[in-house]
C-alpha cells in the first residue's frame, strides 16, 4: 500500500503545476513554507541564497528572503563565497547538504567550541555565523538546491532552515527538507521566469516607442531648427547659414532669432522644434558689463527642448549641434560631454571664416550620418 504523501510533496506538486508565479502568491506561498517548517521541525529562521556573479566575477551567495516565523526581518545579507569562513559558503564548495549541531549536541552553535554534519559527515566545519544578532540556534540544516536547464543540473543557492532546539538526523525529516528545498527552487525559478518575462515585455514597449519616434522623424520634413541670440556675432550667423545653403539646398530653416528679443515662449516654438530633423545652436552673444561673451539664456532653454527632442537612442552624438565663443562661461547643464563647436578666431578675435566654414560643414556630416543609420 502507498503510503499517503507529506505536506511538502503536496507542496512540490503544487509548485510543478504552476506556471507563472506573481509576487503576491509567491509571498503567500513563503508564509505557508515558513509556518509548515516552524510546526513540523520547530525552525525558526528560513534563509534562501542565490548564488550570482557581482560586477567583479566573484561568486556570491545573496539573500532572497529571510523570515522569522513570528515577525520578518529585511535585514540585507551578501556572502563572498571564495572568501568566507562561513557554513553557507562552505556547503556551496563542497556541493553536499550539511546537518550541523555542536560536537556535544548541547551548546548553541554561537557557543560551540567545535561542530558535527550529521548529514554528509563532512569535517572541519567552519565557525557558525548568526543570521540574526543574539539567536539562539541548536541545529543549522543547509541544502544546496540546484535548477534544471537543458539536462544540464545547475548549483542555483542554498536554503538553510535554524532551529533553537537539538533536532536528531533522521531520515523522514531528511527527505522532507530535501522536498522542501526542491520547492523552494520550484518556486524561486517560477518567480525568476515572470521577472524575466516582464523585463521582456518592458524591453519591447521602450523598443515600439522608439520605433514610433523614428517612424515620426521620417515623415518630418528635411528642416532645421536654428537658435541664436539677437545680439550674437552677426558672421558666425552668416556663416551657418551659408553652410546649410550649401549643405541642404532644399533644407527648410526655422531661424528664431527673433523670438530671443522678447522672450517668449510660444506654441509654434514647440512645434518648430518638435517637427525638425535637426538642430543648430550658437548661445554667445557680447556682454559689456562682464565684458566677455555669455550664454544667452533663451538659447540655453532652446537648446534643452532640442537636447530631449534630437537625442538618439544611444545619446553618443546628439542631431543638434552646440556652437560657441571659447571665451564664454562653463555651461550651466550637462552638455559639456557632447562635441560642442567652439567658434575660432585669431590673436586679434578676428572670425577665421573658412576654418569655421569648414568645422561646421564636418559637425553637419556627422549627425546627418548617425540619423541615417539610426534611420532618422
Amino acid at each position: 500500500m502507498k503510503n499517503k504523501i507529506t505536506f511538502a510533496e503536496e507542496l512540490l506538486q503544487f509548485a510543478k503545476t504552476v506556471d507563472i508565479l506573481d509576487e503576491k502568491l509567491f509571498l503567500n506561498i513563503k508564509e505557508i513554507i515558513n509556518a509548515y517548517a516552524f510546526e513540523r521541525w520547530g525552525v525558526k529562521y528560513v534563509k534562501i541564497m542565490n548564488l550570482k556573479f557581482d560586477l567583479d566575477g566573484n561568486r556570491i551567495l545573496e539573500k532572497f528572503f529571510l523570515q522569522e516565523y513570528s515577525k520578518g526581518s529585511t535585514q540585507h545579507e551578501m556572502v563572498n563565497i571564495d572568501t568566507s569562513k562561513g557554513q553557507m559558503a562552505y556547503v556551496i564548495k563542497h556541493k553536499q547538504p550539511v546537518w550541523i549541531m555542536a560536537k556535544d549536541k548541547k551548546s548553541y552553535l554561537n557557543e560551540a567550541e567545535a561542530y558535527v554534519d550529521c548529514w554528509s559527515g563532512l569535517e572541519n566545519i567552519p565557525e557558525y555565523q548568526t543570521i540574526v544578532s543574539n539567536a539562539k540556534i541548536k541545529t543549522s540544516i543547509i541544502v544546496p538546491f540546484y535548477e534544471l536547464e537543458k539536462e544540464c543540473r545547475y548549483l542555483r543557492g542554498v536554503a538553510n532552515y535554524e532551529i533553537p532546539e537539538t533536532l536528531e538526523f533522521n531520515k523522514e525529516c531528511r527527505d522532507e527538507i530535501l522536498t522542501l528545498t526542491d520547492t523552494i527552487s520550484e518556486l524561486l525559478n517560477l518567480y525568476n521566469v515572470r521577472e524575466r518575462q516582464e523585463h521582456n515585455t518592458n524591453y519591447a514597449i521602450n523598443r515600439l516607442a522608439i520605433k514610433l519616434e523614428i517612424f515620426n522623424a521620417l515623415l518630418r520634413k528635411n528642416k532645421i531648427f536654428i537658435a541664436s541670440p539677437l545680439n550674437g556675432e552677426k558672421d558666425v550667423k552668416k556663416i551657418i547659414l551659408k553652410v546649410l545653403a550649401e549643405v541642404f539646398p532644399d533644407i527648410e530653416l526655422v531661424d528664431w532669432e527673433a523670438n530671443s528679443e522678447t522672450g517668449s515662449i510660444s506654441e509654434k516654438m514647440f512645434d518648430d522644434i518638435n517637427s525638425s530633423r535637426y538642430g543648430i545652436c550658437y548661445f554667445s552673444e557680447w556682454s559689456k558689463e562682464k565684458n566677455k561673451y555669455i550664454d544667452n539664456s533663451n538659447v540655453m532653454f532652446e537648446a534643452g527642448l532640442m537636447h530631449a527632442k534630437f537625442r538618439t537612442f544611444s545619446d553618443e552624438i546628439p542631431l543638434w549641434i552646440p556652437i560657441r565663443e571659447k571665451e564664454s562661461f562653463d555651461f550651466p547643464f550637462n552638455v559639456q560631454g557632447f562635441n560642442t563647436l567652439i567658434v575660432p578666431r585669431n590673436d586679434k578675435g578676428i572670425l577665421e571664416k573658412e576654418v569655421f566654414s569648414r568645422m561646421l560643414k564636418s559637425f553637419m556630416q556627422t549627425i546627418t550620418q548617425r540619423a541615417k543609420e539610426d534611420k532618422f
